[in-house]
């Protein structure tokens, strides 16, 4: 058998498929537990509340790195405007201060974590 021939050439439509293949295999590995618990009243809530701490967490930071070191190397190049910028400025702003967001439009203080009983 050769594999002198194999080739895999990454065009657009291949990353987006690998996007969503791993993307689909976060979400399967990531609600595999509650699957298996037998006490758990609410399961979605505490799977949301586990995806929003993990969203919040080292991987947003490490996301939040990527983008900021993309909006920066695109402005000095020239290719992204600064509306751009702002918009990515704005969206880490508030994906970090959302549970503060939500105890100032709500008028509670939950503080930062989530509520599951």
């Amino acid at each position: 058998m050769s594999f002198s021939k194999f080739h895999i050439e990454l065009d657009n439509d291949l990353a987006w498929k690998l996007v969503l293949l791993f993307s689909a295999m976060l979400l399967i590995l990531g609600t595999a537990e509650s699957a298996f618990a037998t006490e758990n009243k609410d399961v979605i809530g505490e799977t949301l509340c586990r995806l929003a701490d993990t969203l919040r967490g080292s991987v947003a930071k490490a996301v939040a790195t990527m983008a900021i070191f993309s909006v920066g190397v695109g402005l000095f190049l020239g290719k992204l405007n600064w509306g751009v910028a702002a918009a990515t400025a704005v969206g880490i702003a508030i994906m970090f201060s959302a549970p503060r967001l939500i105890s100032f439009i709500s008028g509670v203080d939950y503080g930062t974590k989530c509520l599951v009983d």
